[in-house]
């Protein structure tokens, strides 16, 4: 397959892509400003570029991870065949994820940022600039039987 036939095929779906991303951002009242490229595509700089230059004039930034993903498995499953001998991870920076929180109107917090409120379509109002915790920093985290009790948990969800 050459290049043209591959650039012919994905500019019918960036289009698509950005309609998609659009009808995001209405729905959420302009609050989404960035997006996020991951997996084998996002290592594509001309997907990247078309990207960038379609969402740009919509002031929503087009980001990807900085090194390859693709291949973070199989890193790690060779790191910890070499090294195994791991009985507690540490966390070096806290990880979280920003989200939409619910509003309660009996919160004082949320109703002194009630001007930012974004009503979804299917009904409910949120606020967003929350911070959901996800590990903490500098905290003995989980032990190696630990990780796999959950990832055995995980598996059959």
């Amino acid at each position: 397959m050459t290049s043209s036939t591959i650039i012919s095929a994905l500019l019918t779906y960036i289009p698509a892509a950005v309609t998609a991303i659009k009808s995001q951002i209405d729905a959420s009242n302009g609050i989404i400003r960035s997006v996020f490229l991951v997996g084998g595509y996002a290592a594509s700089p001309w997907l990247f570029g078309q990207l960038q230059e379609r969402l740009s004039p919509l002031r929503v930034t087009v980001n990807r991870p900085d090194s390859q993903t693709s291949k973070a498995v199989a890193d790690g499953a060779i790191g910890f065949y070499c090294d195994h001998h791991v009985s507690a991870r540490m966390s070096k920076f806290m990880y979280g994820v920003e989200f939409l929180r619910e509003l309660d109107p009996s919160d004082p917090d949320h109703i002194a940022r009630k001007e930012k409120l974004c009503e979804l379509p299917s009904g409910p109002k949120l606020l967003p600039d929350a911070f959901d915790c996800i590990l903490a920093r500098v905290s003995a985290s989980l032990s190696l039987e630990d990780c796999q009790l959950i990832g055995s948990i995980l598996h059959r969800v």
